[in-house]
This record gives structure tokens, sequence and C-alpha cells, in this order.
């Protein structure tokens, strides 16, 4: 019989034994021991949400991400990004994201300890909150209404201007965003089974277009112009009473953060305009605007946002759909959002 707290076989490399003690709830000092979670996973997370407590573990075995992206296999790297990370989600979640603990296996039994002790790895602990109030399932409900999308896109913006740093970088702003559409083409590349090739470089030929449009306005944007992006899509957002709060907000690759101010709503804009069309998408740009005092969103930028972010989301979507068999609905929802903005049959 095994131990309390432990999982058999021994075969089981110590990365397995985790994940599974973890999908049992058979991991000590767990706030809720025992009892068996829900499981997700994402394209770079395992998440375990317990009746009121929630635990996130990064995956190492993405080898796509791995090798296109950020590795997050072993290293210092790993536990540097748990560590930022959590300082990013409790910025901006102070409630939710309640500590950092370290994972210790000796020999079957895996348990969680202060983040000070040794152990093999860390995991986030987090105060679960309610799905429903998840951005994406009330623009699947249809339930907000344009006040609503406009306070969100102030308390947002508000949020993300005033996160503590600047990004230092020598680059322009043409310069990030041209490194920033090569990196997506390559990331669609991966989902080529759904979005054929063809198609891609056809999206991405328009981008390219809009982006040279923007190129001599955007070789005078700077190092002082630029905000910290984080990852604010739908599914990431939670608004409930009027109140805003954002998970999994940390963007993991260093130059990924490094944006202008008018990145950071499309976002969460783009998810809007797929689900809830173009009135509400400019409903929460107008929080946005409110925070910036009337700086306006020209229709080139507009267009290019939203075919950029919604690629990102289609291809998230399609690689979900190949390693679990969900959101192939949701897939197909933002190529065909794409194709309509990008104007391809």
């Amino acid at each position: 019989m095994n131990k309390i707290g432990s999982l058999k076989p021994k075969q089981m490399s110590k990365d397995e034994l985790i994940l599974e003690a973890f999908k049992a709830g058979q991991v000590e000092g767990l706030a809720e021991f025992g009892q068996k979670p829900e499981f997700i996973q994402t394209g770079i997370s395992y998440v375990f949400l317990f009746p009121t407590t929630v635990y996130k573990l990064c995956r190492k075995d993405n080898e796509n991400f791995n090798q296109l992206f950020v590795d997050l296999g072993q290293g210092q790297g790993r536990e540097d990004l748990y560590r930022k990370d959590f300082f990013t989600n409790h910025y901006f979640s102070p409630t939710v994201y309640r500590r950092l603990l370290r994972i210790k296996v000796v020999e079957d039994k895996v348990s969680v300890v202060p983040e000070n002790e040794a152990g093999e790895d860390l995991v986030m602990e987090m105060r679960r909150i309610n799905t429903e109030q998840n951005l994406t399932s009330l623009l699947k409900a249809g339930t907000l209404a344009a006040q609503d999308f406009e306070q969100m896109g102030y308390e947002m913006t508000k949020a993300i201007a005033e996160f503590p740093g600047k990004p230092q970088t020598t680059q322009n702003y043409y310069e990030i965003m041209k490194y920033f559409v090569d990196d997506l083409r390559d990331f669609a590349y991966l989902s080529e089974k759904f979005m054929s090739r063809a198609d891609i470089d056809r999206v991405i030929a328009v981008l390219y277009d809009l982006l040279e449009k923007k190129k001599a306005l955007y070789e005078k944007i700077g190092e002082a112009d630029f905000i910290n992006s984080i990852d604010n899509h739908s599914d990431n957002i939670f608004y409930d009473q009027d109140q805003v709060s954002l998970i999994d907000s940390y963007i993991i690759k260093d130059s990924w953060r490094i944006v202008e101010p008018i990145y950071a709503i499309y976002r969460p804009a783009t998810d809007v305009a797929v689900w809830q069309g173009d009135e509400m998408k400019k409903a929460l740009i107008s929080g946005w605007s409110r925070f910036y005092q009337g700086v306006e969103i020209d229709a080139d930028s507009d267009r290019f946002y939203q075919i950029y972010f919604a690629l990102i989301r289609a291809g998230l979507f399609y690689q979900m759909y190949q390693e679990t068999g969900a959101a192939k609905v949701e897939a197909d929802r933002y190529w065909a959002f794409i194709k309509a903005k990008a104007g391809i049959n």
C-alpha cells in the first residue's frame, strides 16, 4: 500500500511522480490534501484546481515552445521564471496569488515546503476564483454591457501603465514589431495542418504590409515610450462587480514585454471583437483612451493588431486541439476572423 503523500510505481521519473501526485491530490502540505483536483494542461503549464485552491506547475516537455521561445526545462532560468511570474501576478492580483512553494521528492513521497528549502522545483499556490467570471465565458454568454468593457479597459490600462520598472532596450518599435511578426509566422507554422502554410504566409504578408505603412512612425518610438506588456487575453481576465483581476499575466520572454501602450489593450480587444463584435471592442478601447486622454488609434493599427493577436490565439488553440482534443471550435472561430480581417478566402 502507498504511503500517505506518496505514489508508485517507483520507476516513474521525479517529474512524472510530481505530476501524478498533484493529479491525485497526494502531495503533503497541500491546503486541500487528499482531494482530487480538476486538471488542466495548457501550452506551458499544468494547473490543478481544488475546491478553494489552485496550484500551477510549469511544464518542461513542450519541446516546440522550449526550442522556439523559452526553455522551461531544468536550471536556474526555470526558477527565475517562477519568481518573476509570481511577482508580476501578485502585483496585478494580490488576493489571488498567495505564495511560492518548493516541491520535494523523497523516495516515492512528494511534498510542498517553504520556497527557501531545498527541493526539486517550485509551484505557485493561488486562491481559486469563479471561472464563470472569466472574460472568455462572459464574452460567450454576452452578459456584459458597453460600460463594463469601458471600465475594464480603463482599470487594466491604469494597472499596466503603473507596473513598477520600465523595459530597457536599444531597439525602436519598428524593429521590435518586425521581430514579433517573424516569431508569429514560425509559431503559426506549427499549426499548418489546420491553417495551411500558404494561407499563413498570406496573412503574414498583410501584417508586413501594414507594418511598413507605420515604419516611419514606429522608428521614432523608443525606450522612453515603452511599457511592460502582460498576457492579458480574455482567458486571463476576470470581471466581477466592476472589479478586474488578472491571472497568468507574466510574459515569459523578455523581448515580448517591450511594447507601446496601444499594444496592451489590443490583446483583450481582439478577443472582444471575435466574440462580441466591433462596437464592444471600441467600448473596451475607450477605457484605454480615457486613461491616455484622447490618443487616437488609426485604422491600420486597429487592423494590424487584431490580425496579429487573433493569429496568436488561433495557433494556441490549434496546438491545444492537437494535444488534448479541446478548443477546435475556438480555433476555427479565430481563424475565420483572421481571414475576414486579412481579406483572404
